[in-house]
């Protein structure tokens, strides 16, 4: 996946997506992503130097740096889980709510049967 052109990325199928790695399964995941959540917008932020990564959380934190649009935002990991995170502060939740990925998931089903 590291080596895909970003072009290969943003129009691959399901198929060479999950043979390139960026939809990793069972052990071994990254970022959270490790059930055949995507890791294409992660990818893809590396390459521009967007990539923001999260480092170290403490409750102690300024608001401003728990608010910061950590890459993870973004990943399909972070998008689902970002509604059952109860130990967001209400102020951060209001920050990253209208966040939405670049990237978007191929359309049809997340493992098509093999032809």
């Amino acid at each position: 996946m590291m080596s895909a052109r970003s072009d290969i990325l943003t129009n691959a199928s399901d198929k060479l997506l999950y043979r390139l790695g960026a939809r990793p399964t069972g052990l071994g995941g990254i970022e959270g992503a490790w059930n055949g959540d995507y890791l294409v917008n992660q990818r893809l932020m590396l390459e521009c130097g967007d990539y923001k990564p999260v480092g170290e959380l403490s409750p102690n934190m300024d608001l401003e740096l728990l608010a910061v649009p950590f890459s993870y935002r973004f990943s399909d990991a972070g998008m689902k889980q970002r509604d059952y995170q109860p130990e967001t502060l209400p102020e951060v939740r209001e920050q990253t709510e209208s966040l939405s990925q670049e990237w978007q998931r191929p359309r049809g089903p997340r493992f098509p049967n093999k032809s």
